[in-house]
């Protein structure tokens, strides 16, 4: 009988090769850029906000109100470079209010 060690592999390298694989570390940025929005625009614009994720580069924030809209259309770029810098450059390149 085969040592059970021997065929067996640590929990902590099975997760590395987990967190190894691009898809996955790729939606997991992409999920924590979308968690960040609310931390990064405060609350009065969170209330505003329907909903946010983002695909393939591109955050996607539907908001409830068209004058707020405009008004972060002329931040758009702060707000992108304040969250790649808490998650890594180049997860969102681009913010399509809707």
């Amino acid at each position: 009988m085969e040592n059970r060690r021997d065929t067996s592999r640590q929990l902590a390298d099975i997760l590395l090769d987990v967190m190894r694989d691009e898809n996955i570390t790729r939606n997991m940025l992409n999920s924590r850029a979308a968690s960040l929005w609310a931390l990064i625009v405060g609350p009065t614009v969170n209330r505003a906000t329907k909903s946010v994720h983002v695909n393939n580069g591109v955050m996607y924030v539907e908001l409830t109100s068209s004058l707020l809209r405009q008004e972060l259309m002329m931040i758009r770029s702060e707000i992108m470079n304040r969250i790649n810098k808490a998650c890594g450059d180049g997860v969102v390149n681009e913010i399509v209010f809707r």
